[in-house]
């Protein structure tokens, strides 16, 4: 020990040469053992580098000799010393704006790491400050081996414990980041080992701990929104738990950074499985950073926008009117003082104007003002002028803007606003990565505003490439079902209940009561969304009656509506269950003997027509429910006032809504009856022409409604006399019965239509000869028309056992089976 501590004192590395030289006992394994229990003590960093020259230096004079041993470490001290001025050079120019020096930079810091290969803390250094360098080229330059380069060096720096300067964690944030930037899960899954390593190597009282924590769940966070599982969500906040309470104890300067991770993670959790503590402990950790950061802090802003964020998901899960009041009153009045104090160009515009688009349209939900819906759109359309092309939050502005123009157009009938919306949901599922858990959601908003579209102007294109939209169904999980899956389950499930209006597919009403019901048993008794769902379910279990006659399935439908109207989450969503509930009741009164629900129906859908403003969309269901309803009472004053009623609801319906048939064929039936009364030629006039009008837009829209229109109106014509006439109107409802029939899929399906459309055509023979003898053809031709459906039914069944038919004793029932595919062919040749 006396001969080591005299070698380490000596001035020189001359005089250390002669020194270690003239002390052979250095030379032994005694002596490097002696130095090699001194390092680990040493915490000073300089007094530790030269230890470490020592050690390097007494393990290579044993094995070459003293003399090569210095003459060796003279040259690579010069090296050093020549690359360590080629690095400060290249420094300097390039922090003067020489983009060129970079290259030279990266080469220095390279070969200095090279050099210091034996030396412990040196090369850990030095390998530090070459990713460092590394990772700006990167930043230039986007070259993958550059990325791959700085993971390899931090790897090899990660040797406990870590004496590099702090600048470490710095470079490994950094690397992180860029690694996180390529949203795959091959790069994120790399970031989380890179970052377990570094805590591995850092002692336990170090400041880099929360700091590294913090960053483990920022990454996990990232690994989840671009696909990960859902244990990446718990994970996080376990790590950022134990990130906070670390600052907390040693009263690190991190604890914002931390906070606002912990929030931002938690925020994410809320979102994914609406958990209100979740969310309430958001709240109150980004209002403890708001206190906690002073008024000129940079980061105050972002803590802002987010905490506004956050009281609007709280507004809009509220069950208190005062509470939801105060969340929303205080999230306009933080992104109101982050906006007045952004700079121009501020990359955290588009998140503020994003924030306020979506205040907006909260306000709106509660005050139902035109002007609040301008201001969502407003706001909307500068968070997407302000987003970076490219960027994970891009989608979720477009998102945003999409949902505010959708409900102006619903409100003003605007097709721009349609167009707009729908172009933006494309544009943002396009742009969202699809293993992201916002890409069921987006696409799936997407779907639905194909379809709010469509049930406007009736356009086929937007039907089909919604429900392709919507066809992928997640399988909710046994335990904690996602909510976005849920939302999908409901979005699905209303897709396949638009697409059976349009074609009365039993298989799409089959589907959609399966995925509403199990929307329905996934989502809580409690949740803001639950209204939506089991109204949804109840329209579909509506149908099913109308269908099977079968009175349990409407008086679950009305139970249903019930529920919908009482949770109903506004005063705008309230009268959508009104409308749906007048309507069930109706149904119900006419399926018991005493009428019941008739009375209720029509004073429900009367009080709710009070209280609807002039220009709000529920007005038209709620105006044609309860004309419905006064059709069923059947006295002239109530008819007097559904034809009223139907009028207007007309005048608020766009031309290619599919709800327009059915509007048409209300206020025909109307007519009809005002004419049984008043017998005025102007009743009859119109009423055929309206009802004439009805099945050709059903047709086109709902078949369903054509098929209804065909035996009021026909009858009406019978009645009369009019034989013509009624013989139009039953051709009209074979051409619907042809196409409701080829929409069936299942033969059970097809038997049911069958069933149900087979007095069609014998009626429309009926009047085609009453008419006079000239049209018995056309009688015939009904009939042949109806037994073809009949037979279709027996032709779908052709298979390999036909042709085993052909080649066996009975060749001239194929043959008598091919004539009837070609009679078939024909009379649908002659339908279409």
């Amino acid at each position: 020990m006396e001969a080591l501590t005299g070698w380490l004192a000596t001035p020189t590395w001359e005089e250390s040469a002669r020194f270690l030289a003239g002390h052979p006992i250095l030379l032994t394994d005694a002596g490097e053992l002696a130095l090699a229990r001194e390092i680990p003590r040493e915490t000073e960093p300089t007094s530790l580098t030269g230890l470490e020259e020592h050690a390097m230096l007494l393990q290579q004079a044993r094995r070459h000799g003293v003399e090569a041993t210095f003459t060796e470490w003279a040259r690579r001290r010069e090296e050093i010393t020549q690359a360590s001025a080629l690095e400060e050079s290249a420094t300097a120019r390039y922090g003067a704006g020489d983009a060129t020096a970079l290259d030279e930079l990266v080469q220095a810091r390279a070969r200095i790491s090279e050099l210091m290969v034996d030396i412990r803390s040196r090369h850990q250094a030095a390998l530090v400050e070459e990713a460092h360098a590394l990772c700006e080229r990167h930043r230039l330059t986007r070259h993958d081996d550059d990325l791959g380069r700085a993971v390899e060096c931090l790897r090899s720096a990660f040797r406990p414990p870590m004496t590099a300067s702090p600048k470490w964690v710095t470079v490994v944030t950094d690397v992180v980041g860029l690694l996180a930037h390529r949203g795959s899960i091959a790069a994120l899954d790399l970031a989380q080992t890179l970052v377990s390593r570094a805590l591995n190597v850092t002692a336990p009282d170090s400041a880099a701990v929360p700091t590294l924590l913090s960053l483990s769940g920022r990454v996990l966070r990232i690994r989840w929104e671009c696909g990960g599982t859902r244990n990446d969500l718990g994970h996080a906040v376990s790590l950022l738990d134990r990130a906070v309470d670390t600052d907390r104890a040693a009263a690190f300067h991190h604890l914002p950074r931390s906070l606002e991770n912990l929030a931002i993670v938690l925020l994410e959790r809320y979102r994914e499985y609406r958990e209100k503590p979740d969310l309430d402990r958001s709240v109150a950790l980004l209002s403890e950073l708001e206190d906690l950061l002073p008024r000129r802090s940079p980061q105050r802003s972002t803590v802002l926008t987010n905490l506004a964020g956050a009281l609007l998901l709280r507004a809009d899960a509220g069950s208190v009117d005062e509470e939801r009041a105060d969340d929303l009153d205080r999230a306009f009045e933080l992104t109101g003082e982050v906006l007045a104090s952004l700079p121009p160009g501020s990359p955290a515009a588009a998140t503020v104007h994003g924030t306020l688009a979506n205040a907006w349209l909260s306000r709106y939900d509660t005050g139902h003002e035109l002007i609040q819906l301008d201001r969502a759109v407003e706001h909307g359309e500068r968070a997407v002028a302000a987003a970076v092309p490219g960027s994970r939050d891009r989608p979720a502005h477009l998102v945003s803007l999409a949902r505010a123009l959708l409900k102006r157009a619903r409100r003003l009938a605007n097709n721009e606003d349609y167009d707009r919306a729908v172009s933006l949901y494309r544009t943002a599922t396009e742009e969202t990565f699809p293993q992201s858990p916002s890409f069921k959601e987006r696409r799936s908003g997407f779907g639905t505003a194909l379809l709010t579209r469509y049930l406007h102007s009736g356009a086929e294109q937007d039907l089909h490439e919604a429900m392709s939209q919507l066809t992928e169904i997640p399988a909710t999980e046994a335990t904690a079902p996602s909510v976005r899956d849920t939302e999908l389950l409901y979005d699905a499930g209303n897709g396949q209940w638009i697409r059976y209006r349009r074609t009365r597919d039993l298989s799409c009403l089959e589907r959609a009561i399966a995925l509403l019901e199990m929307a329905a048993a996934d989502i809580s008794a409690d949740s803001v969304h639950r209204a939506q769902c089991v109204n949804s379910l109840a329209g579909v279990l509506t149908e099913h009656f109308i269908r099977t006659r079968d009175v349990s399935s409407l008086r679950d439908a009305v139970a249903y509506f019930r529920e919908a109207m009482d949770g109903a989450d506004s005063s705008s969503e309230r009268l959508d269950y009104v409308a749906n509930l007048g309507n069930a009741l109706r149904l119900l009164s006419g399926a018991t003997p005493d009428g019941e629900g008739l009375d209720e129906a029509v004073t429900l859908l009367r009080s709710a027509l009070g209280l609807v403003p002039e220009y709000a969309a529920q007005r038209g269901p709620l105006l044609t429910n309860l004309a419905a309803a006064l059709i069923v009472a059947g006295g002239q004053a109530e008819l007097e006032e559904a034809e009223l009623h139907l009028r207007a609801a007309l005048e608020l319906t766009a031309t290619g809504s599919p709800d327009r048939p059915v509007q048409l064929a209300n206020l025909g039936r109307v007519l009809i009856r005002l004419h049984g009364h008043t017998g005025q030629q102007h009743h009859l006039d119109e009423g055929v022409q309206v009802l004439r009008h009805a099945c050709q837009l059903g047709l086109k829209a709902d078949p369903d409604v054509t098929l209804g229109v065909c035996r009021p109106w026909g009858g009406w014509a019978e009645h009369r006399g009019e034989h013509a006439e009624a013989a139009e109107a039953f051709s009209w409802g074979m051409r619907a019965a042809h196409q409701l029939f080829q929409a069936q899929l299942l033969r059970s399906h097809r038997e049911n239509w069958l069933g149900s459309t087979a007095d069609v055509h014998v009626r429309a023979a009926w009047n085609h000869l009453a008419r006079s003898p000239q049209h018995r053809g056309d009688a015939v031709l009904a009939l042949e028309r109806g037994r073809a459906l009949l037979l279709s039914e027996s032709l779908r069944f052709r298979d390999s056992a036909l042709d085993a038919l052909a080649e066996g004793p009975h060749r001239d029932l194929a043959e008598r089976f091919g004539r009837a595919v070609a009679r078939v062919a024909e009379l649908s040749a002659l339908d279409r």
